[in-house]
């Protein structure tokens, strides 16, 4: 990131990587989907409230996601119009019999 996109995100608080982090997943699905087009979208929603916030650090919160259990992906996150995530899909249930 250049020093002035490292400023920008030094003036983000905790509350504001939660909206970033849930516009990411507002616009992700339980299909595969394209890593750019849900930063894009989640950039394009947050624009008016965070404008100097850049797509790398949108890319950093979408791999916080996919450590996080909340996003799945497939290829290499660093490459992101070679890589797609999706919301994974429910755990089945636990089953066990007592008795």
């Amino acid at each position: 990131m250049t020093e002035e996109e490292i400023a920008a995100v030094a003036t983000l608080r905790a509350a504001d990587c939660e909206i970033i982090d849930a516009a990411i997943l507002a616009h992700s699905a339980s299909h595969w989907l394209k890593v750019a087009r849900v930063m894009i979208h989640a950039e394009n929603e947050l624009i008016g409230r965070f404008p100097a916030i850049s797509r790398r650090f949108y890319a950093e919160r979408l791999k916080h996601l996919v450590q996080a259990g909340l996003l799945e992906s497939q290829g290499n996150l660093n490459h992101l119009r070679f890589s797609e995530v999706r919301i994974p899909p429910p755990s089945p249930p636990n089953h066990t019999q007592k008795g």
